[in-house]
């Protein structure tokens, strides 16, 4: 009976430090938008959904041979082991340069990213913004896609402390003091036919400076791609 008591005290006790140190996360790797543009009217939409709790709305146009504009809507939930709706968003812009090689498409994505964080909470108010360069390199055609890409960013925190003895420990460390650089290799691997393709891509994360915070080293996502020349609506038939 004694032996139970002390089981069961053990097990108690564990359970509530756990609950105590919750780990929350302040970055996570993003999708990355390569290949999807070839010439200028280009239009591509897609929904991708990450194994981080992450979910990415993009819109984009070439407006010309070389150059496309592009719009990625994130909502990510990075408190582990709890999943709330819509907890995070981010929102990324940006600039594409591309050039079509007969289907070898190499570019350059230059990003600016702005989001909030932790927006239900009521002990603070953390927002980001980042800034990044994307180069990619990959092939393209009517069957499959397959691409290499790496962003190199800057992101820095502004937080706001609202209760100075916050209801959970958030661990921020340098979170909200120092900025943050880090590089993401990328694959990107799909299949399909002409404008619908469904895509694999996987990221790592490894980061430059000794800045100090918790952030996801690596994601996966799924996603789905639909492309339309829109100057095609416009050519006489």
């Amino acid at each position: 009976m004694k032996n139970h008591i002390y089981f069961i005290s053990y097990v108690s006790i564990f359970m509530l430090f756990s609950s105590c140190f919750k780990t929350y996360y302040y970055y996570i790797p993003k999708q990355q938008s390569v290949l999807n543009f070839k010439e200028k009217g280009d239009l591509n939409l897609s929904y991708s959904s990450g194994a981080k709790s992450t979910e990415t709305v993009a819109i984009g146009c070439a407006i010309t041979n070389n150059v496309a504009i592009n719009t990625q809507f994130h909502t990510m939930a990075e408190n582990e082991g709890e999943r709330r709706e819509k907890e995070n968003v981010l929102t990324n812009n940006e600039i594409i340069l591309f050039k079509n090689y007969k289907n070898f498409i190499p570019a350059l994505n230059m990003g600016y990213g702005i989001g909030k964080l932790y927006r239900y909470s009521n002990d603070f108010d953390l927002r980001m913004r980042t800034m990044y360069l994307q180069p990619s390199i990959g092939y393209s055609n009517n069957y499959f896609d397959v691409g290499f890409s790496c962003k190199v960013s800057n992101t820095y925190y502004r937080l706001k402390m609202f209760n100075p003895t916050p209801t959970e420990n958030y661990d921020f460390q340098d979170v909200g003091s120092r900025e943050f650089h880090f590089f993401e290799p990328a694959f990107t691997l799909g299949v399909g036919y002409k404008f619908i393709k469904l895509r694999v891509q996987t990221i790592n994360i490894y980061q430059f400076n000794s800045s100090r915070m918790n952030f996801h080293d690596n994601n996966l996502y799924i996603s789905l791609n639909l492309s339309y020349n829109i100057n095609k609506l416009f050519k006489p038939k």
